[in-house]
């Protein structure tokens, strides 16, 4: 009787019957399901041993336990072993549409949960979730490669339990402030156990923290590697009578020599960070550029020699004559710039040997 009103009540719905639990579970093992709805009384299995073992294969099917046998240790235990709704039977034919109606509530919201699963999963970020416990929810297969464990090893399982180095350190404190704030929070942390340098986004919710995060091992050796390199380059050269600059690829000043505030009056911290093509004269700005962006193109380390003017601290242009060098295959990624100071000089000028003739 119920399977003919789920059948008029809702034309999507299509029913198969068992009336006995171990016949369920071969009909489930046999065939794909969008969601099983069981009695309480049945031969050989009631309706919560039903449930405890079909979730011992499968999690996430929907599972409604409909049943005339309403109790509240019934449904206590219904809870505790994975039920997805508890309905009561009851006379007339309302609790039918409500049997429907939870069914199809059921099936779109495991269907939806599936779909997030997958695209989480498929996503380059390795991704996890915690719940207000702080046991894992969550991990999906990028993850599951940065921390060493699979989803399967750490779910229901305390991050502090898992992983105790990261308890009572920087990870801590910044989930514990995302969790009580109820806000994100953005850092970049190295975790020893793992050899591990990560930059890690986190997001709470009520229930939870989802957690995003990316490893930045390989970038950040280079960037240690550069800085040792520019420790050594600027003992090298820090008397050098010629200003030394490094630019990375994007073209943003790493290092100025200190003979940099003689020749044009600015502090070398000023200009770090700074973009170098913002200090160069407009007319000689396309040129600088193709310069540059050749060296750049370059698969070898290459040279280029070009002149130009560089605006001075207090506004006025000051001729260099700038020899720079493409480092990619060397310990610094960008470029090495050796400029000298042309003003006063009467070969300023193109066509001068060895040099590439920018300015007319």
């Amino acid at each position: 009787m119920t399977a003919e009103f789920l059948k008029r009540t809702n034309d999507r719905i299509s029913v198969h019957i068992e009336t006995r639990a171990s016949d369920g579970l071969d009909r489930i093992a046999e065939n794909d399901y969008d969601c099983i709805i069981s009695d309480y009384n049945m031969p050989g299995q009631n309706g919560i041993e039903f449930l405890e073992t079909v979730r011992e294969d499968d999690t996430e099917i929907p599972f409604i336990l409909y049943t005339g046998k309403g109790s509240e240790e019934v449904a206590s235990a219904a809870i505790a072993a994975g039920v997805t709704d508890y309905l009561q039977k009851a006379t007339g034919s309302d609790h039918y549409e409500l049997l429907a109606n939870s069914i199809e509530n059921a099936v779109e919201a495991a269907a939806a949960e599936s779909e997030l699963d997958e695209t989480l999963a498929r996503v380059s970020d390795a991704i996890y979730g915690l719940d207000s416990e702080w046991q894992f929810t969550f991990v999906n297969e990028r993850a599951e490669e940065l921390i060493e464990r699979s989803q399967e090893a750490v779910l229901g399982k305390s991050i502090w339990g898992e992983f105790p180095a990261a308890a009572d350190s920087d990870i801590e404190e910044q989930y514990r402030t995302a969790m009580e704030t109820q806000e994100s929070v953005d850092f970049t942390d190295y975790y020893a156990p793992l050899d591990l340098w990560v930059q890690i986004h986190a997001y709470p919710s009520a229930t939870g923290l989802t957690v995003y995060f990316r490893d930045i091992t390989e970038a950040k050796i280079r960037e240690n590697a550069l800085h040792t390199s520019l420790e050594r380059f600027e003992a090298l050269i820090e008397y050098s009578s010629d200003i030394i600059t490094v630019i990375d690829e994007e073209g943003t000043i790493r290092y100025e020599s200190p003979s940099i505030q003689k020749v044009l009056g600015y502090a070398p911290s000023e200009l770090v960070g700074e973009s170098a093509i913002d200090y160069v004269h407009r007319d000689d700005q396309a040129g600088v550029a193709e310069t540059l962006a050749e060296l750049l193109d370059s698969s070898k380390m290459v040279t280029e020699t070009y002149r130009y003017r560089v605006q001075h601290k207090d506004g006025s242009w000051v001729w260099l004559e700038s020899v720079a060098s493409n480092r990619k295959a060397g310990p610094v990624e960008g470029y090495i710039v050796n400029s000298r100071d042309l003003t006063g000089r009467q070969e300023i000028g193109p066509g001068l040997d060895g040099t590439k003739p920018i300015l007319d």
